[in-house]
């Protein structure tokens, strides 16, 4: 078959999401501006850990400080990365269906559950790092569907060193190997360790005692952030036929031992790891996909299926998606820049500090320096004392700088706090500094507003 025959269907299905996402692409209150604005620090000269507070493994930063380099410093095209990088996730998903089944139709329909599920719709708005750990998951499966255990070692590194949340994927590969291929396991874990510890090398040398604080002391003993009854909820309301074949992959385990395993594992670090949240669970999206033309198979054994069936009933689970998304999700934590920025630029403050996702965006938009050089203020950092609200809100007051925090205002409800975050010290804040402005802001949860501070 012609090499665009085949891949036709995939390149329709893929121009349809891309279509979906450059129409919602903005630039919002999220980890993406701090991920941005580590890479251009790193590419200014500055040193990861020693000189930026960060808690994840290097990958994320220099990933995106390629894209900077790429994009000229273009932090709506960062954006947009994190839907390319799942457009090249669903190739490779398309790809390897084809390569299993010899079924258009069957990769088609996997591509499209994976590309078109709400987990998917909803957080690639947002360029985070899981959709590249994604990207790593699903090219090291395609290097071990090929026998290539080497690279599949390197790719499997490269996905753990992009998310943590990847650890269910090296502990499958290491169980499956052990079981069926010892030689092959030597082979992956040589590959797996040796590209851990090149990529980990300029940390270890320029910032050791760093790197063990900012990402293992913290992420070891970082509280629960979100509620995981929560998040199991509104993966039932949204993307119940993904669970579905998580569970089915678990029961079709003997059958299919790598995605059962994988699907097991990922149950139970679900389970037992305190701080999981929605967005992550992306890391496991491409391999859950993959039970779609499994199942498939199994069932046509015992059942006759019209071909058209699976993808009506994909079809009918895509449209509820596509509309939750497109009514409720499109402008989700929209930053109304022109009248933040307009507002910096009148006060021309020396330094920013403000909330987590905000403050680093308007930090790099108006070239205004962060305070002390905090690019993460993540409100559960101040929490575990890795960083001191007081102590911070007193460097504010005195670099008079302008501080940005979130805020709630219902008059209906006669409801009204300019302050909810645990970043700064309230009390000194707002006897210390003057209340500029309120900015409406739709946002997820209860947060209307963003407020600025001038001290």
């Amino acid at each position: 078959m012609p090499k665009l025959k085949l891949w036709l269907p995939f390149m329709l299905i893929a121009g349809v999401f891309l279509a979906i996402k450059l129409h919602s692409l903005s630039i919002r209150a999220s980890d993406t501006n701090i991920y941005w604005y580590t890479a251009k620090e790193i590419l200014e000269g500055k040193t990861l850990y020693k000189d930026i507070f960060f808690t994840n493994f290097p990958i994320i930063p220099y990933v995106a400080s390629l894209y900077y380099l790429l994009s000229g410093g273009n932090l709506l095209f960062y954006y947009f990365t994190a839907a390319l990088e799942s457009v090249t996730t669903g190739a490779i998903l398309y790809w390897i269906v084809v390569k299993q089944s010899s079924s258009q139709l069957l990769a088609g329909c996997t591509a499209m559950l994976y590309l078109f599920s709400f987990m998917l719709l909803s957080t690639s708005d947002h360029q985070t790092g899981v959709f590249l750990a994604a990207l790593f998951v699903i090219a090291s499966y395609a290097s071990f569907f090929q026998k290539k255990y080497i690279l599949m070692g390197v790719l499997t590194a490269l996905a753990l060193l992009t998310k943590a949340y990847t650890l269910p994927l090296l502990l499958t590969y290491i169980v499956i190997l052990f079981l069926e291929n010892r030689k092959a396991l030597g082979k992956f874990l040589v590959a797996f360790s040796t590209s851990t510890f090149v990529v980990l090398l300029p940390s270890f040398l320029f910032a050791g005692k760093d790197l063990w604080h900012d990402v293992f002391a913290y992420s070891l003993t970082r509280s629960q952030g979100v509620s995981k009854i929560g998040i199991v909820w509104f993966a039932l309301q949204h993307d119940f036929l993904l669970v579905g074949l998580l569970f089915l992959a678990i029961i079709m385990l003997k059958r299919q031992k790598t995605l059962g395993i994988f699907s097991l594992l990922s149950l139970l670090f679900f389970i037992f790891y305190k701080d999981i949240y929605y967005l992550y669970l992306n890391v496991t999206l491409p391999l859950i996909c993959l039970v779609l033309p499994q199942a498939v198979t199994q069932l046509k054994k015992y059942v006759s299926i019209n071909k058209f069936m699976v993808p009506t009933i994909l079809l009918l689970f895509i449209s509820y998606n596509l509309w939750t998304y497109l009514v409720h999700y499109t402008t989700l934590q929209n930053l109304p820049l022109s009248s933040l920025t307009t507002e910096i630029s009148t006060i021309d403050p020396p330094v920013l500090y403000g909330v987590n996702g905000i403050a680093p965006a308007l930090a790099f938009l108006t070239r205004k320096p962060l305070l002390n050089s905090i690019v993460d203020t993540n409100d559960n950092i101040f929490r575990k004392g890795f960083l001191n609200a007081t102590s911070l809100t007193d460097s504010a007051i005195a670099q008079h700088a302008l501080v940005i925090t979130e805020g709630v205002y219902y008059p209906e409800a006669n409801i009204k706090q300019d302050i909810l975050t645990d970043i700064v010290n309230s009390k000194r804040l707002t006897s210390q500094c003057k209340l500029d402005r309120r900015f409406p802001f739709y946002s997820e949860g209860v947060i209307n507003e963003i407020v600025f501070f001038r001290c």
